[in-house]
C-alpha cells in the first residue's frame, strides 16, 4: 500500500530556495533535500524504503479565497484500501448510482413516487490520467424537480498523489475550493479530512456544502467498509475509467508496500 505524509513548508522570505534540512523553515519533520519555489506548497513523500521520492505542488487557495473562512469537517475513518477514496472519481457509473437521492430528505428512497416532487441530483464525469502524479476530473451536477434542472454546479477536480484532491467549483452563488486529504492510520484503515474554503462574504453557503459534503462522503464510506476484496476482477465497458485510474495509481506502490493479503494476516505490523 502506498504510504505518504503531506508537510506545509514556510518559504524563507529572502529567497525562492527552500531549504528542507532547516528546522525553522517546516513546520513538520524535515529532510535533506531542497526545493526552488515561489508559493508555500504542500509535499508528499512516497516512502519506498529507500531515498522517499518527493511530489511537490502549489497548495494555495485561489487569491479571492479567505483562509479565515475556512471549515473543515468532521474527520471520517474508512476502513478499507486508501486507493478505494480516489477511485471514486473515475467510477463515473456511481454518481448517480449512490449520490442521486435528495440530500434534503431521505423520503424519496422510502416512497419513489415522490421522486419527481422532491428532486435528485443528476451527475456528469469525465476522468482523466494527467502528467506524472497529477490527475483530472470534470463534473457537473443539477438537481432535477419535475423536468426542471436546478442548482448548475461545473467542479474541476484534481488529484495530486496517492491522498490529496482539489475540487474548484463553481456555483449559483459563487465559487468554493473543498480539499480532500487522505492519511493511512494503518493498512486497511484511513483518516479523511474535508476542508471548504470560500470567499468571506460567502462563508453561510460553505458551511452549508460542508454539511452536504459529509452526507453524500458518508454514503460512500458506507460501502468502502463493506467491500470485499477481488484480486482479479472482470471489467466491463463501463468500468473502462476504473482500469486506467488503476494503472495511473499503480505508480504509488513499490517493492515495500504491503499486499493485501499481509495487511489482512498481519493488521499490527505497520
Amino acid at each position: 500500500m502506498p504510504f505518504h505524509l503531506a508537510f506545509k513548508i514556510r518559504k524563507d522570505t529572502s529567497s525562492n530556495v527552500i531549504d528542507m534540512s532547516k528546522s525553522n523553515e517546516c513546520l513538520s519533520i524535515c529532510t535533506s533535500r531542497n526545493i526552488s519555489t515561489k508559493y508555500r506548497k504542500a509535499l508528499y513523500f512516497l516512502m519506498n524504503g529507500n531515498q522517499p521520492s518527493l511530489l511537490a505542488f502549489d497548495a494555495r487557495a485561489p487569491s479571492n479565497h479567505s483562509i479565515a473562512a475556512a471549515l473543515a469537517t468532521t474527520p471520517s475513518k474508512v476502513e478499507w484500501l486508501l486507493q478505494e477514496i480516489p477511485e471514486n472519481g473515475a467510477d463515473v457509473a456511481h454518481l448517480n448510482a449512490v449520490h442521486s437521492p435528495s440530500v434534503v430528505t431521505g423520503l424519496a428512497e422510502k416512497y419513489p413516487f415522490l421522486l419527481n416532487i422532491i428532486g435528485s441530483h443528476v451527475w456528469s464525469a469525465t476522468w482523466n490520467k494527467g502528467e506524472g502524479h497529477i490527475a483530472d476530473l470534470t463534473l457537473t451536477h443539477d438537481y432535477k424537480i419535475m423536468k426542471c434542472n436546478l442548482f448548475h454546479i461545473d467542479v474541476t477536480v484534481q488529484q495530486i498523489g496517492p491522498g490529496f484532491v482539489r475540487l474548484f467549483l463553481k456555483t449559483p452563488l459563487g465559487p468554493l475550493l473543498v480539499s480532500q486529504s487522505v492519511t493511512p492510520l494503518g493498512p486497511l484503515l484511513q483518516k479523511v479530512i474535508h476542508r471548504v474554503f470560500s470567499p468571506a462574504y460567502n462563508a453561510p453557503w460553505a458551511a452549508l456544502v460542508v454539511y452536504n459534503e459529509a452526507y453524500m462522503f458518508e454514503r460512500d464510506v458506507a460501502i468502502w467498509n463493506n467491500k470485499i476484496f477481488v484480486g482479479a476482477p472482470a471489467y466491463v465497458k463501463a468500468d473502462k475509467t476504473i482500469r486506467a485510474f488503476r494503472s495511473w495509481f499503480s505508480q504509488f506502490y513499490s517493492e515495500n508496500s504491503k499486499s493485501f493479503k499481509d495487511a489482512i494476516q498481519n493488521p499490527l505490523e505497520w
